[in-house]
């Protein structure tokens, strides 16, 4: 088993790096190219409502990417 973990700030500019890390990740490890880019929305839109509804807008605060 191999567990990656990234951590960033509560930032939206770097929701395009978690994007860029998940594709890049899927499809190196044989996903489908339409199965990775729902995961890479789907992760995205997860941070995106991290920022906006826990941290209340971008913070110095970290994400842990799992």
């Amino acid at each position: 088993m191999i567990i990656l973990t990234m951590k960033i700030k509560a930032c939206y500019k770097y929701i395009r790096l978690i994007k860029k890390a998940t594709e890049s990740i899927t499809l190196n490890f044989g996903m489908s190219g339409e199965d990775s880019y729902l995961l890479k929305l789907a992760v995205a839109e997860g941070v995106a409502n991290i920022i906006e509804h826990s941290y209340k807008g971008e913070t110095e605060e970290e994400i842990a990417y799992r």
